[in-house]
């Protein structure tokens, strides 16, 4: 068995390569959200469909308006907000699997309390039949 060895280049090179990616590790929020940068993304329509449910206009919420720093550096992005009520809504159809985003949702709700976060899920299928489920926080 052999055993490779860096030369002293390779080993820099690997430490300046790695040392970029640090994931920030401080556990205190920033003090606002930051905008979310600009794209053409347009809401699909279980996601309008959600507004609707919640008797909110499309004209009063703006659609992944607002990103927000959650743990490790991640980042989380609601498909509304309401920046005016401090309201963010994420939505999700039937058929999504939302492990990852619900665990950002829920960092997202707890490092920004003042904000109301709702969770809302189309349900198409299932023994209860069509609905929607509604989760109010804040």
């Amino acid at each position: 068995m052999t055993t490779a060895r860096w030369t002293s280049d390779q080993l820099e090179d690997y430490r300046r390569k790695h040392s970029a990616r640090k994931p920030d590790t401080s556990s205190d929020p920033p003090a606002e959200p930051r905008q979310a940068p600009a794209r053409p993304v347009a809401p699909n329509q279980t996601e309008r469909q959600a507004l609707a449910v919640l008797n909110l206009r499309e004209q009063d919420m703006a659609f992944e308006g607002r990103t927000f720093d959650v743990c490790g550096g991640s980042r989380y992005t609601p498909d509304w907000i309401d920046a005016d009520q401090g309201i963010a809504i994420e939505v999700k159809g039937e058929h999504v699997h939302s492990r990852d985003s619900r665990c950002r949702f829920d960092e997202a709700r707890t490092l920004y309390p003042s904000w109301r976060w709702i969770w809302i899920r189309k349900r198409t299928t299932g023994r209860k039949g069509k609905r929607w489920e509604v989760e109010v926080y804040g």
